[in-house]
């Protein structure tokens, strides 16, 4: 588990989870994240619970979410979405 909650963070590198390989859940709620990189999540195979909410994220990029397999709760509330792309939860089930 990776509690990211509550920290006033802006930017996340897109390497930043690239050697947490064992990480289930995520939690970056409460932030100021404005982006996410389509390859952000790109290492986190068995991640099954992401927590986005309340963040400033405007648009959602195509593959942003499609190596997460095993992801069962994936939650963006409260952000300032204005744009999905197509293809941005390809690959989720």
């Amino acid at each position: 588990i990776l509690l990211l909650t509550s920290n006033q963070i802006k930017k996340i590198e897109t390497d930043c989870f690239k050697n947490l390989t064992k990480l289930k859940r995520i939690s970056l709620q409460d932030n100021m994240i404005e982006d996410l990189d389509s390859e952000i999540f790109q290492n986190q195979l068995i991640l099954n619970e992401l927590n986005i909410d309340r963040n400033k994220l405007k648009y959602l990029k195509n593959f942003t979410f499609c190596y997460l397999k095993k992801l069962v709760n994936l939650s963006l509330i409260y952000n300032q979405i204005i744009f999905i792309e197509a293809d941005t939860f390809y690959g989720l089930e």
